[in-house]
């Protein structure tokens, strides 16, 4: 029971490994903002800067509706 413990834990970190090596593959990006797209879809804000964020843009307008959506949504 012992061994199967141990094989099972040994597969279980080659299956680990193989999981950080394909994650870390090297990607391509055509232009700095399609990277920096990605790198902000996948890193989250801290909590402070967040909230400090949601409250200095609370006074801001909210964007007219353009006229296609004035148009088709009457």
């Amino acid at each position: 029971m012992k061994q199967q413990k141990k094989f099972d834990s040994e597969q279980q970190h080659e299956h680990t490994a193989e999981q950080q090596t394909t994650r870390n593959t090297a990607r391509e990006f055509s232009t700095v903002e399609e990277l920096l797209r990605y790198d902000a879809a996948r890193t989250p804000a801290p909590a402070a800067v967040a909230e400090r964020l949601q409250k200095s843009s609370a006074g801001f307008p909210k964007p007219a509706r353009s006229w296609w959506k004035k148009l088709f949504q009457r």
